[in-house]
């Protein structure tokens, strides 16, 4: 199908073209977000929506389907973006880099200057700078390798300390069930979370509230 570079190919000739039905034809290109434009009463594609409703009917007279051709262009498009944003992420890494060799340029005086500015003075500012690019750049990639929090884990303190029978104070209650203390301390005697039973048992050291944990 090498007239996949024509300008508009009108749609009244798909069915035609790959042979299939009318309605076989609004099926495509619906599924493939293809609004044709009109011209004069009549509806036309253009040759990037001819190209790819081609490459469709490629596939499914290979034995493909739509929604495999559909997902699979869906996939191709966001790796795309995906390399897109890897190269802008490089490229401001690359500016960076620049800046740092530039102000290093800037550093490198001739002999006649070393008498105005150090070579002390020189490593001082270079160390500063390298400091000051170091700053921004550590928090940003630590931010990426930060493994995500365990859901799971109040859970778990608190199964320890009801096997353990630990007596625990009110401001630890407070961090294992993600309340605030006032919280807490206004459930009164006995109150009922997460599926243990939380009971008043006296106090611990600096007057805070103690409750021993039960199962439900």
């Amino acid at each position: 199908m090498s007239d996949a570079q024509l300008d508009s190919f009108p749609v009244s000739e798909l069915q035609h073209r790959y042979k299939i039905v009318r309605s076989a034809v609004y099926t495509r290109l619906e599924a493939l977000n293809i609004k044709p434009e009109k011209q004069g009463g009549r509806a036309y594609v253009n040759g990037e929506q001819l190209k790819l409703l081609d490459a469709l009917h490629d596939h499914i007279e290979k034995g493909g389907t739509t929604a495999e051709f559909v997902a699979s262009r869906a996939d191709s498009v966001q790796l795309e973006k995906s390399s897109g944003q890897l190269e802008k992420s490089t490229g401001q890494q690359h500016l960076s880099s620049g800046q740092l060799q530039k102000s290093s340029r800037q550093l490198d005086l001739s002999s006649g200057q070393v008498g105005q500015f150090t070579i002390t003075e020189q490593h001082s500012a270079l160390a500063g700078l390298i400091e000051a690019i170091a700053s921004r750049l550590i928090p940003m990639i630590a931010s990426q390798l930060k493994p995500a929090s365990d859901p799971f884990a109040s859970l778990r303190g608190l199964e320890e300390a009801y096997r353990n029978q630990w007596l625990l104070s009110t401001s630890e209650v407070a961090q294992l069930l993600k309340l605030s203390p006032k919280t807490v301390r206004g459930y009164g005697e006995q109150f009922k979370d997460a599926g243990f039973v939380f009971t008043r048992a006296g106090t611990r050291k600096r007057g805070e509230v103690a409750w021993k944990i039960g199962k439900v």
